[in-house]
């Protein structure tokens, strides 16, 4: 089987956001990783679009707790129905940016956690690249006389992951491709299995399986096939394949590897047959809540140009209250003799206008930045939350 070399200038293509140390500690153990196993492209983007799932895309090691809505801490902590642990999301509003007390309630009597008064949930929180949880784990990882290191230590969170991915025979799911199977063999639940597929589809194209795409057996590239994938993409709410004119450019392909990823085909962003018969009996695609439900602030943070129109449209409006301020100003100072020797001078360049004019033609202009941002915002946001932007 041939080895695939994982770099740190690979990490950072795949997760742009991620923290240097952690990079540096998964590309300087990788050998780790590989007698465990992890060689083949596809063992390779399950582990690594795990580790980012859980760290957030390599950017903690640690289990922070600290969520700023009740409703939030229900729908991640509220459980199983036969065992809730919280009946109802008044519940949690004590939680709300308490993340101690929130890891003692629900990870408590847990995992091998001593229940309330005790600070084990606390102390045994989600911690190494794939968030080993509770006393129980830890101590089958050989951290539990000293927690801390797991869940600070770079190499020794990478390290334990390894073990915990070869422990729960990940390798031979990643084979299969079975990506929710992996999913649960490390979460015990299929919690955070929509970002996993998201980083799967960003994985292949980084480490991609080893034919090219161009010389995949039955790869299809008759015009007219591929116009008719992309009209039924698009009617799956695969959105960002953009245009339908029966070529497979950057858009389709980054809407090919999403569906690929979502229904447990092989990740290559090629047609053929199998995609075919999958796109016919596929399902309309379901966008997760907390993609639907996201603010500007969190779509901001993901989508650049939305990042950037809400930074404009701040910018306009503090022009047009400031332009608005002084065209005020300018315009009552004018009526007044004493005040015409300042303004004056600055009216030359105006060719002949009054001052209060430019003003008010300044803040015209700030209001329509303001607007074309905010629309611009606007439609980004709608558009994250539907799915049309990943």
């Amino acid at each position: 089987m041939e080895v695939a070399v994982i770099t740190e200038a690979d990490l950072r293509k795949f997760l742009p956001k991620a923290k240097a140390a952690l990079v540096a500690a998964v590309a300087g153990n990788w050998h780790e990783a590989e007698a465990a196993g992890i060689t083949s492209p596809r063992r390779i983007r399950q582990f690594l679009s795990n580790i980012a799932t859980e760290t957030g895309g390599l950017t903690s090691i640690v289990e922070s707790l600290t969520y700023t809505s009740a409703q939030r801490i229900y729908d991640v902590f509220k459980g199983p129905a036969t065992n809730r642990r919280f009946k109802s999301v008044a519940e949690c509003q004590s939680y709300v940016r308490n993340a101690k007390a929130l890891a003692i309630k629900v990870y408590g009597g847990r995992m091998g956690n001593a229940p309330a008064p005790s600070t084990d949930g606390w102390d045994f929180r989600g911690g190494g690249m794939l968030q080993t949880t509770g006393r129980e784990g830890y101590r089958n990882m050989g951290f539990e006389g000293n927690p801390g290191a797991l869940q600070s230590n770079p190499k020794l969170a990478f390290l334990a992951a390894v073990r915990e991915w070869k422990k729960r025979g990940c390798n031979e799911l990643a084979d299969r491709n079975d990506t929710e199977g992996v999913r649960k063999a490390i979460n015990g639940g299929t919690n955070g299995l929509s970002d996993v597929r998201t980083y799967l589809a960003r994985a292949v194209t980084v480490w991609p399986d080893n034919a090219k795409p161009a010389g995949v057996p039955g790869a299809i590239t008759n015009p007219v096939v591929i116009r008719e994938a992309q009209v039924m993409l698009k009617a799956l709410g695969y959105t960002e394949v953009g245009g339908v004119d029966g070529v497979i450019g950057t858009m389709t392909r980054g809407a090919i590897l999403a569906f690929r990823a979502e229904n447990g085909l092989p990740l290559t962003p090629t047609l053929d047959d199998e995609f075919m018969r999958a796109l016919k009996v596929a399902q309309p695609r379901q966008i997760a809540k907390e993609r639907v439900l996201a603010s500007v602030s969190v779509v901001a943070e993901k989508v650049p140009e939305v990042k950037a129109n809400m930074l404009s449209k701040i910018l306009s409006a503090t022009t047009a209250a400031v332009s608005s301020f002084f065209a005020a100003i300018v315009g009552i100072f004018d009526q007044f003799d004493d005040a015409r020797g300042y303004i004056d001078p600055l009216k030359g360049f105006a060719a002949g206008l009054p001052g209060w004019l430019w003003l008010v033609l300044l803040t015209l202009l700030a209001l329509s930045i303001f607007m074309i941002s905010r629309n611009g915002e606007k439609k980004g946001v709608e558009a994250f939350q539907s799915g049309e932007r990943r």
